[in-house]
């Protein structure tokens, strides 16, 4: 692992914290959204399956980013 000099690391450790927010943002909002197919006259199945495969995209962004932990 290539060591940063601290200023690099201290940017890279801010735009790291800014992309989980925005990801954690962006999740929220699409849960929202999905949850409002139904009620809209929207395929109910679909709206369900459209759920599972969040579910299964916030897993692997989970995995992509679990090396954020401070360890850079």
């Amino acid at each position: 692992m290539t060591q940063l000099p601290p200023a690099d690391l201290g940017v890279r450790q801010n735009e790291q914290a800014q992309l989980l927010d925005d990801l954690s943002e962006a999740t929220h909002r699409l849960e929202k959204l999905i949850q409002r197919i139904p009620p809209l006259g929207g395929n109910r199945v679909l709206a369900m399956e459209a759920t599972k495969r969040f579910e299964e995209a916030k897993m692997w962004i989970d995995k992509a980013t679990e090396s954020f932990d401070g360890s850079i």
